[in-house]
């Protein structure tokens, strides 16, 4: 995304929560075009503009990039050839699934771990007629005893199965002392993580048996292209280019039904938060389309049978992803049911069971996690731990108290074997990259093992004394930084409905916005301004967690728009809204739509505000 800034619109430190607020820098004759090209409003043209002058659609601002948006656009994603070893690993597996040779996979427990293993079954499925535990199998660790990563006991059962062709998806990429000396199998590990070290040696290439296909696996000064994608991508590259070798001898399957796959990579795009961009967007919009029809009903029936007890209603978009279907795919290894997420995107008879145990399993999930965090809520520490905590949950209880804190968390909970399991969660902000800091760590000796990103990253601690010690590292390092809430990027200021000096919050901006979508990390959904309004009323909803407030124009002029701030209970969004009740305030959020019984309104959800002085 763009991440220009333009003019101030509100200092740092006089918002709610602290934060500067800016209006989003776009170029004017950019915005002019976009209106006449895809008749959009102003604000809508602004919003678009924003996010593509740097690529954020596709290749900068070709004259075919944007037109992307309103097609499927998946040609471009079919060239493979900058991925390392993809072209070769693709060949090598066509010649396997004509051979007919017994093949294992072992995958991550999370919903891009789950996609990319359905992708890839689901492929071999229709292109060989291969099925599960006949010709296939399917090795997930269990996230609470094994943790992330290919394992011994894993290769024993698969080895034991008879796999002469295995994949390692979502993971392996730094476990070269386990799968680089598997002589008796062909091995294809399909990973997107950051590479620690370079045993794979030149190019990630073991002996012509084993293939590293990463992004990342390159030397540091190359192009990465698809250094964005998350497993469930690249697997469908991968298989993309297979299915080109096997129609080249007459193969393969058509294009139509290898399009039906994206439904999946929409699932792990939005649920990974890879950055929305270039591939990752095309490939979410096509995959919404695929799950919201009634396409390949054997493909996404467990799915399907889930969101219907999520109990939304309407179409599956990115946010009923990310806050409804995401959490129940990832509650069944957070609580020891690691397989299930993979059971539900295989479908088949037992899908509507599978899904009614994950939306049981979130129930549970979301009980343990709301008991940790009250445990942990009044030590400020950014390393804490947690005696009584659940490993599958603490990466949730981090990720919270990051959100508090504008400060990286660091969660530990012990696992049954008495190892301590880490997880950490930042925003990125503030030029701190916590996967870093694990990383060094680690290597100093201060933990066991770690490893992740700028935003979140994973730990395990021996025992107590190296949790102590690692606190103290996590304290030095944060001394040097200078941690403040992240800028708001402001698209525009509107007006209340029917006020005439400004564009108003209507219904036309809305459908126009609803083109741009999906939103996601790196396009991220607009913000815009309402100034000088009135806070009529507030009141508290979901046992005081959120909030719902009425807007009213001050002049009179305008009509009034209803307003809501999520999880804001004890935090100082929510305090600063309670103290303000009749005041004029400025607030900066992102607008929604709630539908009841046929009817639609306009909502903002606000996510800043700040006192005026008239």
């Amino acid at each position: 995304m763009c991440n220009k800034k333009g003019e101030l619109l509100c200092p740092q430190g006089v918002s709610a929560l602290g934060a500067p607020w800016h209006r989003r820098w776009c170029d004017e004759n950019t915005e002019r075009t976009m209106m006449q090209r895809y008749d959009l409003s102003t604000l809508a043209a602004r919003v678009l503009t924003g996010r593509a002058v740097d690529g954020t659609l596709a290749n900068d601002t070709d004259d075919d990039s944007l037109d992307r948006l309103d097609g499927a656009g998946l040609d471009s994603t079919s060239e493979t050839t900058g991925v390392p070893f993809m072209a070769q690993a693709a060949e090598r597996i066509a010649s396997a699934i004509k051979k007919g040779k017994r093949i294992g996979i072992i995958t991550d427990y999370d919903v891009d771990g789950a996609s990319a293993a359905a992708v890839l079954c689901h492929y071999l499925r229709d292109v060989a007629d291969m099925q599960l535990d006949t010709h296939i199998y399917v090795y997930v660790p269990d996230r609470l005893k094994e943790g992330f990563g290919p394992n011994e006991n894993a290769l024993a059962q698969l080895s034991a199965d008879g796999v002469e062709v295995l994949f390692v998806l979502d993971c392996g990429s730094n476990a070269y002392a386990l799968l680089g000396g598997l002589d008796d199998k062909t091995v294809v590990i399909i990973d997107h993580h950051q590479l620690w070290r370079r045993d794979w040696g030149q190019g990630g290439e073991q002996e012509q048996g084993c293939w590293l296909v990463n992004p990342h696996n390159r030397d540091i000064t190359e192009d990465k292209p698809f250094i964005d994608a998350c497993a469930a991508v690249l697997v469908f590259l991968f298989v993309l280019a297979v299915n080109r070798c096997l129609r080249a001898e007459g193969g393969g399957i058509d294009e139509a039904r290898l399009r039906l796959y994206s439904g999946f990579v929409a699932l792990a795009v939005v649920c990974d938060m890879v950055p929305m961009r270039a591939y990752n967007h095309r490939l979410a919009r096509e995959g919404l389309r695929v799950l919201n029809s009634q396409e390949a009903q054997d493909c996404y029936s467990g799915v399907r049978a889930l969101w219907r007890l999520c109990q939304r209603g309407g179409a599956l978009d990115e946010d009923g992803i990310a806050f409804a279907l995401g959490p129940r795919l990832n509650a069944g290894s957070r609580m020891g049911q690691s397989r299930y997420a993979f059971e539900v995107m295989m479908g088949g008879q037992d899908a509507q069971a599978k899904a009614e145990s994950l939306d049981t399993l979130n129930q549970h999930r979301r009980r343990v996690q709301e008991e940790a965090t009250q445990r942990l809520k009044d030590d400020p520490a950014a390393v804490v731990w947690d005696d009584k905590g659940a490993v599958g949950c603490i990466g949730l209880v981090a990720a919270a108290r990051a959100r508090m804190t504008h400060k990286p968390s660091f969660v530990f909970a012990p696992r049954s074997d008495g190892l301590w399991v880490g997880s950490a969660r930042h925003s990125g902000q503030n030029g701190c990259d916590i996967g870093a800091w694990v990383h060094e760590a680690t290597e100093q000796g201060v933990l066991k093992g770690g490893g992740g990103h700028a935003a979140a990253a994973g730990m395990q601690a021996q025992d107590i004394d190296q949790l102590r010690d690692f606190r103290q590292f996590i304290d030095k390092k944060m001394q040097d930084v200078t941690f403040a809430p992240a800028p708001v990027l402001v698209d525009g200021v509107l007006g209340l409905p029917l006020e005439t000096n400004k564009p108003a919050l209507n219904f036309a901006l809305w459908q126009d916005l609803q083109r741009l979508r999906p939103w996601g990390r790196a396009y991220g959904q607009p913000h815009f301004m309402l100034c000088g309004v009135v806070l009529e009323y507030i009141r508290f909803m979901g046992e005081g967690k959120h909030l719902s407030c009425r807007l009213r124009a001050h002049n009179g002029r305008g009509g009034t728009v209803e307003g809501t701030v999520f999880d804001c209970h004890a935090t100082p969004l929510g305090a600063f809204l309670e103290a303000k009740r009749g005041a004029i305030i400025d607030v900066v959020g992102v607008v929604a739509c709630d539908s009841y019984g046929g009817y639609n309104r306009l909502r903002l959800q606000i996510e800043d505000a700040r006192p005026v002085t008239l």
